[in-house]
């Protein structure tokens, strides 16, 4: 924004002037005005998006158990990085811990915070704080649709629920009883969840029947279904399930299924402990998703995978940046100093850029402007 400048006065207006404002009225008047252009300008900047280019968010969990988590910003034409937005935002302010996940629809940002229980909700452009919904115990993700979000919410880690939200009053309507569930994908009149079993074990993934608010667990798959991806049709979309560890000699494999016409099929196997599913639009309509220090791709048409080992620590998270055709991976490196984001080329995964951010990385989000 341009200002105009209070103390210029024209030659013009010099000659015509023929009295004197007394020196200290003179002062008074030039204070005041210093004053109201310096509120006015603070205003318009705080009004400004603190999006000006295109970038990622970065969704980091913070401190286990002690500490807040944060969000970040990196921004692709600069190289940037924006930290802390929600503090630096409202005076300080924190979110809470543990930073899980973040749901960006339209003018409002949803950040769902884990053990604080709740869900923060935010301005889109400016992260100012617009409210929250709060006892939602041990909240993962959330899905809006209209004026209704659905929260997945682990509650003990064995009797969980997805809470059903009425977004004008902010509070809880009806809930479905669930085993552990995480992600959602919606298709047709139908909005699906992976249901991983919590602390424990499933292998189901449940929906949500949008008009008439009917829960099942309609499908069986391998054990843990946790990551969903779309796929290269309307109604057609791809799970990835981790496999079942109870670190006492019981171990599964992971697998990758794909839904389509609603029936499901198995059409890879992973190993166990496989996440992070993305979806890298292209031609040949390629998935990813890592195996510990492995990255997977997995080509949907020809049914093929290939793997690159990676020089990471932890990695955590992992999203496309289509139109620079780049592959963004976070890595927690030891979970108690900052993390750090990396970015590859998608076709060959020669490394491009590392940028430092917070806490433990947890979730990637590409903004385009």
């Amino acid at each position: 924004m341009q200002l105009t400048n209070p103390f210029y006065v024209s030659k013009s207006a010099k000659k015509n002037t023929h009295y004197r404002f007394p020196s200290f009225t003179l002062l008074l008047v030039l204070m005041t005005i210093l004053f109201t252009v310096s509120c006015t300008k603070s205003d318009d900047e705080d009004d400004q998006s603190l999006f000006q280019n295109s970038g990622l968010l970065v969704v980091n969990e913070g401190p286990f158990q002690t500490g807040t988590g944060t969000i970040d910003f990196i921004d692709m034409t600069t190289g940037r990085v924006k930290t802390n937005l929600f503090s630096e935002a409202n005076d300080g302010q924190i979110m809470g811990n543990i930073a899980q996940s973040l749901l960006i629809q339209g003018d409002t940002t949803y950040i769902v915070v884990n053990n604080a229980n709740k869900v923060v909700l935010v301005d889109t452009e400016t992260f100012r704080f617009i409210g929250e919904i709060g006892q939602l115990p041990q909240a993962r993700f959330i899905h809006v649709e209209g004026s209704t979000a659905y929260v997945s919410c682990w509650g003990d880690g064995f009797e969980g629920k997805i809470a059903v939200i009425d977004l004008n009053t902010l509070s809880e309507t009806q809930s479905f009883p669930a085993s552990g569930p995480e992600q959602f994908m919606k298709s047709g009149d139908f909005l699906f969840v992976t249901l991983t079993g919590g602390f424990g074990n499933s292998n189901k993934l449940g929906r949500i029947h949008l008009r008439d608010q009917v829960f099942t667990e309609e499908f069986t798959l391998s054990d843990r279904p946790t990551w969903m991806a779309q796929g290269l049709g309307n109604n057609q979309f791809y799970i990835l399930c981790s496999g079942f560890n109870d670190f006492a000699g019981t171990v599964t494999k992971g697998a990758l299924w794909k839904f389509e016409n609603g029936q499901v099929n198995q059409v890879a196997t992973a190993e166990n402990g496989a996440g992070q599913l993305t979806f890298i639009p292209s031609a040949s309509g390629e998935l990813a998703w890592l195996e510990g220090n492995t990255l997977v791709k997995y080509r949907t048409l020809s049914e093929s995978k290939e793997k690159t080992s990676l020089d990471l620590v932890a990695p955590r998270a992992m999203t496309a940046i289509t139109f620079e055709n780049t592959l963004a991976i976070a890595d927690a490196v030891d979970f108690n100093s900052a993390g750090k984001v990396y970015l590859y080329d998608t076709d060959n995964l020669t490394p491009r850029d590392t940028f430092d951010v917070g806490i433990i990385p947890n979730q990637l989000i590409y903004i385009l402007k």
